[in-house]
């Protein structure tokens, strides 16, 4: 009952059809083919596995934008929009509907909605690695700070193995491969996958051949 009203007060606030979804098949199928759409992803829904839904998201629609919203500090939402090139906003709880308003026309017109704090501490990671990158790749203390279980999902990323086939390889779970990336990305300071797999073809040596 509550997203159904929050969905109607959205529609009459912005103009925009919106509708509530509980199934990514639902919010796959609720949109129009060449019409931009935007998920709202509630992040105070403990049901939903965000990582699953998002993973999902991707695959069935990689042309829809995200927005999380709902959100708390230390939630998980900035690992989220690290990780995850659709998600393009993120609104806090409280946020009044006037934000809620600009903040969806604002991505919709292909902007992003992210906290002014996210944008200069993500902008002083970028630097510092460009930083790094230019004093050559002959020793990486970065490739000290990791584990052996990150080294090991590092490499297998950088040959492009999938987050399901590096779970299968090293006899872990999905989650725990996720939770791996998340603390490699922090420490080597990246956002993307494709971020740290130019830096462990930059860095990482070649693994030697067993004789």
């Amino acid at each position: 009952m509550q997203n159904l009203l929050l969905a109607e007060a959205i529609q009459q606030h912005t103009g925009y059809v919106c509708r509530p979804c509980g199934e990514i098949a639902q919010a796959c199928h609720s949109g129009r083919c060449g019409e931009r759409c935007l998920v709202l992803l509630d992040m105070d829904a403990p049901q939903i596995d965000k990582h699953a839904w998002l993973d999902s998201l991707q695959q069935l629609c990689s042309k829809y934008c995200v927005m999380l919203f709902n959100a708390t500090i230390g939630d998980g939402s900035e690992g989220l929009v690290l990780r995850y090139p659709q998600v393009r906003g993120v609104l806090f709880q409280n946020t009044n509907m006037e934000q809620l308003g600009l903040s969806i026309n604002r991505v919709l017109a292909g902007d992003y909605w992210l906290p002014r704090e996210w944008l200069i501490s993500h902008f002083e990671r970028s630097r510092s690695v460009r930083q790094l990158a230019t004093k050559g790749a002959g020793d990486s203390p970065l490739e000290k700070q990791l584990t052996e279980a990150e080294l090991k999902i590092l490499r297998l990323l950088a040959i492009g193995r999938k987050n399901a086939e590096i779970a299968e390889e090293l006899h872990i779970s999905a989650n725990t491969v996720k939770t791996h990336l998340y603390n490699l990305f922090r420490k080597l300071k990246v956002t993307s996958r494709v971020q740290a797999v130019l830096w462990a073809n930059e860095h990482l040596p070649e693994p030697s051949a067993e004789p």
